[in-house]
């Protein structure tokens, strides 16, 4: 595994900051419930969508090299990569 970034906790955090008050922030910029929602649901749209889509292309490369049972391999190896990213 890779060398852990050092600000993880301060990307997370600004993601939830940005999360939990962009809505009272756009209200006051004057927009609309339908603008804002329509501009923020892009993101977790497309950040979902490009995590599925690379995730099952990366297992796929990984069944063809290594057979069926690396893909199970790859999902530990992610959960694992997550939890000592978030640690």
């Amino acid at each position: 595994m890779g060398k852990r970034p050092r600000n993880v906790g301060f990307l997370l955090a600004a993601g939830y900051v940005f999360g939990y008050y962009a809505q009272t922030f756009y209200e006051g910029e004057g927009r609309s419930k339908e603008e804002i929602g329509e501009f923020l649901s892009w993101i977790p749209l497309v950040g979902g969508s490009l995590s599925a889509l690379l995730g099952g292309l990366l297992a796929d490369y990984v069944v063809k090299r290594h057979g069926g049972v690396a893909r199970i391999v790859v999902i530990m190896a992610s959960l694992v990569r997550l939890q000592l990213w978030e640690t």
